[in-house]
């Protein structure tokens, strides 16, 4: 796990970016927790409020979830569901390939 941060960002973007090549490497994996906000504030040499900043962002894009008392943790992957909407409607794609 790499503890530098690129300078050209700044340095949330930084740590988002850290966490997300994390999940995409798999070291971090889906419902696995995550460093704490203390623990990565001072991996990073940041300030605890620009981590928080950072876990906002990943939280707001559905890429991890918190629970308040136990910490931050990698999301499930978003799942597609075989659904066809056609004007409003929405129907199984399993029942089209009947029809």
């Amino acid at each position: 796990m790499r503890k530098t941060l690129d300078e050209s960002k700044l340095k949330h973007e930084q740590l988002q970016d850290f966490v997300r090549d994390a999940i995409a490497k798999g070291e971090f994996k889906a419902g696995e927790v995550l460093p704490s906000q203390n623990e990565l504030a001072k991996k990073f040499n940041v300030s605890p409020n620009t981590v928080r900043e950072a876990m906002g962002s990943l939280v707001d894009v559905g890429l991890i979830n918190r629970i308040q008392g136990k910490g931050s943790f990698v999301a499930a992957p978003a799942h597609c569901f075989p659904l066809l909407f056609v004007s409003g409607h929405s129907t199984p794609v399993n029942s089209l390939r009947s029809a």
